[in-house]
């Protein structure tokens, strides 16, 4: 059976950088109703409401070990220009539902340099675990590791992180140097369960990470992934993966899945998800593909409005490591123009 299961306000005394490890750097609070050009809860990164009293976010690099929060149920956060690159923690989670769930948006012109970056992080806020990363521009650069939902070990709060990260456009990499830069979807804390989904939309993202993990990091903790790839007529942007491809690595106790949609249309070709672009193969398989078992050859249908698509799920695709839909056939809708008899006159 399957398991489903007081802030420091930053400051530049000399005396509080041998505690880094405990300190908040900055905890977003949102613009106060008083603020006319703002409604409560959003803004950007650069403006003056982070801490109690409302005081402006440290410049970059900032303090190593320390942690950046963004958890005030409802609050939206934008970066829409070089904000810097930060040697310290960010959190977003503290949402009960993904209504509340506060949000961190990188836009157009965003671009953040980040350590290890947790979306939907359990134990960070009493008010919930949800957290929301939405980035439709702009590049985000991991100097460590990025969890998508992480079970937290707090004992006051709630822990089973559950997170959302949803990119249509930029881009998301690793920084040269860092010995990280892995990807880890439902599979992050140390203990119970997570929960992650990575949405990639359409063929705009570039990304590019050095390992990924879904459904559990076979190490620490179990959790359930999924992996997700909304396509158009033109496919999806791959995500490409230097080091290493792990599926389910915590067995009974994990679960990684794979989703693949279309709308309007998809490509009546073959289709790369997941391109592995070391030598190491891919390790362990979905649990599901469009909630069907997965294994090498599934058959995965999309139902799009211009008909059904057919594809064969591989974990050897491409240059033998690689996770690909291989086309084989398209039936057109009964109302669509291809089933369409032609009916015009010689």
């Amino acid at each position: 059976m399957k398991l489903r299961h007081s802030i420091a306000i930053f400051t530049l005394i000399i005396i509080f950088a041998g505690i880094s490890s405990a300190l908040t750097m900055g905890n977003w609070q949102g613009a106060p109703d008083s603020d006319a050009n703002k409604p409560a809860g959003t803004g950007n990164w650069t403006d003056p409401y982070w801490n109690k009293p409302p005081v402006a976010l440290p410049a970059a690099p900032g303090t190593p070990g320390a942690e950046i929060k963004i958890i005030k149920p409802g609050a939206s956060c934008t970066i829409n220009s070089n904000v810097g690159t930060y040697d310290c923690k960010i959190s977003i989670g503290g949402g009960a539902d993904l209504a509340t769930a506060p949000k961190l948006e990188i836009t157009n012109g965003g671009n953040l340099g980040i350590g290890e970056t947790r979306v939907g992080s359990g134990g960070s806020a009493s008010s919930g675990a949800i957290g929301c990363l939405i980035q439709t521009g702009g590049t985000l650069t991991l100097s460590n590791k990025l969890f998508i939902g992480r079970y937290g070990t707090s004992t006051t709060n709630p822990n089973e992180g559950k997170g959302f990260y949803t990119i249509s456009g930029g881009t998301l990499t690793y920084l040269a140097t860092s010995t990280e830069g892995g990807l880890y979807v439902g599979a992050a804390g140390s203990g119970g369960v997570s929960e992650g989904t990575f949405t990639i939309a359409g063929k705009q993202p570039k990304i590019n990470l050095k390992k990924i993990y879904i459904g559990g990091d076979g190490k620490k903790c179990a959790g359930n992934g999924i992996i997700e790839f909304e396509l158009d007529v033109n496919g999806v942007s791959p995500a490409k993966i230097t080091d290493g491809v792990y599926l389910d690595m915590f067995g009974e106790q994990s679960k990684a899945m794979l989703t693949v949609n279309a709308d309007a249309s998809a490509p009546k070709t073959d289709i790369m998800l997941i391109e592995t672009e070391g030598g190491s193969p891919v390790n362990g398989v979905f649990d599901t593909a469009n909630g069907n078992p997965a294994p090498e050859g599934a058959e995965v249908v999309l139902k799009a409005a211009d008909g059904s698509y057919s594809y064969k799920l591989t974990y050897t695709g491409g240059s033998g490591n690689d996770i690909m839909l291989k086309f084989v056939k398209f039936t057109p809708a009964a109302n669509s123009a291809a089933a369409e008899p032609n009916t015009a006159k010689k």
